[in-house]
């Protein structure tokens, strides 16, 4: 909507304002369905926070916002209908219990902060073919327990602190090759039974990996530069870790002593687990 000149500060804000479902509307709501005219272009912070009754939820075609906390403990919300969503802030959809599955258009730049954190019923993340996502924010999955398979963007490259944290149900996860960066506790505690790492992995961070306790074998890429502290600490089940390179940095007790470790003779990771009185096999 075009601005005129003529138009005072006043009857700016008028118009602006009536592109933005505000908390002060999401206070009034009754109803268990909201539908937004096409008008609309942002949902304000915590608008409909702690709505019990809204279930369904239809977006205009495309919504340059939803804000902070927008639609954090919706309990029953678990159809949202939209089209393109620009940015989701932190923490929107936190502790929709009901919600089991959304999937990510490609015109989303952001997901914030913990954005679908603690949604419990959660199964499904899918991400559309062409996604423009380059980063998940920390937390954004953490304890959606449900959550069984994720296919990650192509061009994501760095992936939070705690992004999947406690995802126990997480068993099947598919990286591009374009992750350099995973961060500390990402995939704390997920069901993986094996992963392969993606060819372009720079830094695994502290925990990153920890007690995943159904993963049994893991090969670090050649291209990580630092593998931190208890990075695959707590994988009971994890037999062998191949490392076929000699990172710049690893970190303390990266494994299990029942841990395998396959590298290079004379490397520097033969010589750190002698140190830590880790079981070596020479390739």
């Amino acid at each position: 909507m075009e601005i005129s000149q003529k138009e005072n500060g006043a009857d700016f804000w008028k118009k602006k304002n009536k592109r933005i479902y505000t908390h002060a509307m999401g206070r009034r709501l009754k109803e268990r369905r909201l539908i937004l005219p096409e008008s609309y272009e942002k949902i304000e912070r915590e608008a409909l926070k702690n709505n019990v009754r809204l279930r369904t939820v239809c977006l205009p075609k495309q919504i340059e916002s939803i804000g902070v906390q927008a639609f954090m403990n919706c309990t029953s919300l678990y159809q949202i209908e939209y089209t393109d969503i620009v940015r989701i802030q932190r923490e929107a959809f936190c502790g929709c219990n009901h919600l089991v599955s959304f999937l990510v258009p490609e015109s989303t730049v952001l997901l914030g902060k913990g954005a679908f954190s603690y949604c419990r019923a959660l199964q499904q993340v899918e991400f559309a073919d062409r996604s423009r996502l380059k980063e998940l924010e920390a937390a954004v999955f953490e304890g959606c327990e449900k959550l069984q398979t994720v296919k990650l963007p192509e061009l994501l490259e760095h992936i939070g602190e705690r992004a999947f944290y406690k995802c126990s149900g997480l068993s099947e996860l598919h990286f591009p090759e374009s992750v350099a960066y995973i961060g500390k506790e990402a995939f704390y505690q997920n069901g993986f039974l094996e992963l392969e790492l993606p060819r372009g992995l720079q830094v695994i961070e502290t925990g990153a990996f920890s007690n995943c306790r159904k993963l049994e074998q893991i090969m670090i890429p050649e291209s990580v530069r630092v593998l931190e502290n208890r990075a695959f600490r707590g994988c009971h089940r994890l037999k062998t870790l191949e490392i076929h390179h000699d990172p710049e940095r690893i970190g303390e007790c990266i494994i299990n002593r029942s841990t395998v470790v396959r590298c290079k003779a004379g490397s520097k990771v033969e010589a750190y687990c002698r140190k830590y009185e880790i079981q070596t096999v020479m390739i």
